[in-house]
């Protein structure tokens, strides 16, 4: 193996895996255009190598696998953007077309093994055969057993299990949110590793299958709402991180920042959290503690050691605010870190689509992401900002909205095609009960070229007595 460079941060290991499946994507191209001897085949080779051992030096192995819709590297999702998009679904496409779910490459592969593997990666089996199995007897013949090939095996999943499982953890985390705040109210350890456990649970669940979740963080329950408000924070913090490509550890550590971020509230009087008036200066002030007693509680109970420096900052800056106007009032100035910035977005978002004691009111998935547009820059990260609508899309999901054609429906899943977030699925409500249809809004008329339907408005769920959560429960 050649010599490792040095990654910097996350986002450098997230980036060298997107360069890598992006060049996976482009030899799959250029290896039906050139032939073996060509200096492009060549130079994308030596590329093509160079990302191979930087991956495999750091995390000592590389798999490229195909589940479902998407594309993992090492377990990692990697979704890119709309830009890089077309080319992510080009290898979906050609991998599911030969039925090949892995690809694994082993230490000590050279540019003779990945030349050899792409030739025979675009040479289509013969009759129809399995290609998977054609493809390792052909490595094999070929005398390269640094790179293996494993079939892919279609997932299907019953809707009914997913959607019992979703319920199952989102309420239990709820339950877990309670526990811990009623462990800081009697004084006692905050049971750290039971909740890493839980968030852990989360974390795998979202990565199957975060449209479940999603769907869950429109239950909002007013009287609740501490405990309803950490779990959704957690859900939306998650969606960014998945979006980010972090690793299954840190997004569990941001789970854990995100599900922690409000337990310094527990401390605060009802009289002040419930207050529907608005608050005086010295309520003020005391609300404004909230995210240093958060860090002080796990910190007091000796439970420094149990959690990553990130987790405390994230739950310690969730206020801070990106030009740093919020609080805690430094007499220092930081910046907010990345949990920090990731939490404040989460928690703006579920904060504006919530029911509160001092606003009745609420705005809709739709509003909100304008309003929260306009503080980009200043409060708000906007690359960040991006991100996060990314992850949910321009119509989240659990926005009830009106169809070209004039029926309703509610989002029920995330575009898939990032250059058209506008397009998700959507379940049409049924006027005389029952489900509705499941419509994919990318889908085109084959005759015409153009969307089959598409969402003229957003309409607001109370006008029209449509329960939204209901459909996710």
């Amino acid at each position: 193996m050649s010599k490792v460079v040095p990654m910097s941060s996350l986002e450098d290991l997230y980036q060298t895996r997107l360069n890598f499946v992006l060049r996976f994507s482009r030899l799959i191209r250029t290896t039906r255009v050139y032939d073996p001897g060509n200096e492009t085949i060549d130079r994308q080779l030596e590329e093509c190598l160079h990302l191979v051992q930087t991956i495999w030096g750091h995390e000592k192995r590389l798999c490229l696998r195909i589940l479902m819709d998407a594309i993992f590297v090492n377990e990692e999702r990697v979704t890119g953007s709309k830009d890089t998009y077309p080319r992510i679904k080009r290898i979906l496409e050609e991998m599911k077309e030969r039925m090949i779910g892995e690809v694994v490459f082993s230490e000590g592969i050279s540019r003779k093994d990945l030349k050899g593997f792409f030739y025979l990666f675009v040479d289509p089996p013969e009759g129809g055969a399995d290609g998977a199995r054609a493809l390792a007897d052909g490595l094999v013949k070929k005398g390269i057993y640094t790179i293996t090939a494993k079939p892919f095996h279609p997932i299907f999943v019953d809707e009914g299990l997913r959607k019992d499982e979703a319920k199952k953890i989102y309420f239990r985390s709820i339950a877990m949110v309670k526990e811990i705040c009623q462990n800081v109210l009697d004084n006692k350890p905050l049971a750290l590793r039971k909740a890493k456990r839980l968030t852990q649970s989360v974390v795998d669940l979202f990565r199957q299958d975060s449209f479940a979740l999603l769907g869950l963080s429109t239950v909002k329950n007013y009287d609740e709402y501490t405990y309803n408000h950490s779990v959704n924070v957690c859900i939306y913090s998650l969606a960014i991180g998945a979006k980010l490509g972090l690793s299954k550890k840190t997004l569990a550590e941001l789970g854990l920042a995100s599900l922690f971020h409000d337990v310094g509230k527990v401390k605060i009087p009802d009289a002040i959290l419930r207050k529907p008036d608005k608050l005086n200066r010295v309520e003020w002030e005391i609300v404004k503690l909230h995210p240093m007693v958060g860090v002080e509680e796990i910190i007091e109970y000796h439970q420094f050691a149990e959690v990553h420096p990130r987790i405390l900052f994230g739950i310690f800056d969730h206020h801070l605010s990106l030009d740093t106007s919020g609080y805690p009032s430094l007499k220092r100035k930081k910046k907010q870190t990345l949990f920090g910035k990731i939490v404040t977005i989460a928690d703006v978002y579920d904060a504006l689509t919530t029911p509160r004691c001092y606003r009745r009111g609420v705005y809709s998935p739709v509003d909100a992401l304008k309003l929260m547009w306009k503080e980009c820059g200043i409060t708000l990260d906007p690359t960040l900002f991006k991100v996060f609508v990314n992850a949910i899309g321009a119509y989240p999901i659990g926005s009830l909205v009106e169809l070209d054609n004039k029926e309703m429906g509610i989002v029920c899943e995330n575009a898939q095609n990032p250059k058209h977030l506008d397009r998700p699925k959507v379940l049409t409500i049924n006027p005389e009960g029952g489900n509705g249809l499941s419509i994919n809004l990318s889908e085109r008329d084959e005759r015409t070229g153009g969307f089959k339907r598409s969402i003229v408005r957003c309409l607001d769920p109370k006008k029209y007595d449509i329960a939204v959560q209901e459909r996710f429960l």
